[in-house]
């Protein structure tokens, strides 16, 4: 089973908050029959998406996996919140933070 939207690495957004917790919560999914899962940070005006520094950690989680024999692979993903594409107002978002799309 594939987990497409997972918020594993840690410190990253408001998932994992260490490397550790990205363990348990890895070892979690494999015991449920997840094999692959795709780390999906958040990208929006509270987070900031940063590729090199997700690349690093999904590295270093995907050694630590495989060291501690979690039959998990990871894949690289993005929870992007486009506010137009949710219908919504485009100058604002639930969050009250402007965005800067046209409206």
């Amino acid at each position: 089973m594939i987990d497409i939207h997972h918020h594993l690495l840690w410190g990253m957004d408001d998932g994992a908050t260490s490397i550790e917790t990205s363990l348990a919560m890895a070892k979690i999914a494999a015991a449920d029959g997840i094999s692959h899962i795709v780390c999906s940070p958040h990208a929006n005006g509270s987070y900031v998406y940063e590729p090199q520094v997700i690349a690093e950690k999904m590295g270093e989680l995907q050694r630590l996996l495989d060291r501690e024999a979690v039959p998990v692979k990871l894949g690289r993903g993005c929870d992007l919140l486009s506010v137009a594409a949710c219908g919504a107002d485009t100058d604002s978002d639930p969050s009250g933070a402007q965005s800067d799309a046209p409206g």
